[in-house]
């Protein structure tokens, strides 16, 4: 077996492979199972774990998709209350459904979240308008400025969670 300077080894008897990485909480570094039969790919895991540990915003970005964000969006407006204590109302809650469920329609709700942009919201735009037109519907661009602004506010959302980092101004 090659040396590598990468903390990475065998327990004795085991064919898996550990790794030292630092622990989030305290920072000392603790052993980790790799789950990997092989150095080179138990080396590649310790990397991504360090990087995801270091930059956790960067590994949500390679995860997070648009069905996640709107999801919390919806949660979080579920728990919300009005000024007086009572709960949203059930049909304010059915229409940032519904806005949320066109917006993941027509642009993906697979769609990686960093991946929403000024381009994709032109798409967007271009995609209802051209259902506008095919269909035969009444969607209206107020209509479709409501569907955007569900979009905003739970980009928003996700930007102060730290699983967006695009500009919304853009």
């Amino acid at each position: 077996m090659a040396r590598t300077t990468e903390p990475v080894f065998r327990r004795p008897g085991s064919p898996i492979y550990y790794a030292w990485v630092p622990d989030p909480r305290t920072g000392r570094s603790v052993r980790k199972s790799t789950g990997c039969r092989n150095q080179g790919e138990a080396i590649a895991w310790r990397r991504r774990y360090v990087r995801a540990d270091q930059d956790p915003a960067g590994d949500a970005a390679r995860t997070v998709t648009l069905q996640g964000v709107l999801d919390d969006f919806l949660e979080s407006r579920a728990d919300r209350t009005k000024k007086d204590g009572r709960a949203l109302s059930t049909s304010t809650r059915e229409f940032y459904q519904a806005k949320a469920s066109m917006v993941a329609a027509v642009l993906g709700a697979d769609t990686l979240a960093a991946k929403i942009d000024a381009t994709a919201i032109d798409g967007y735009l271009k995609a209802r308008r051209a259902d506008m037109t095919q269909r035969g519907e009444r969607v209206t661009d107020h209509t479709i400025s409501k569907e955007l602004a569900v979009l905003r506010a739970a980009l928003q959302r996700a930007k102060r969670i730290g699983k967006w980092r695009g500009d919304l101004d853009a």
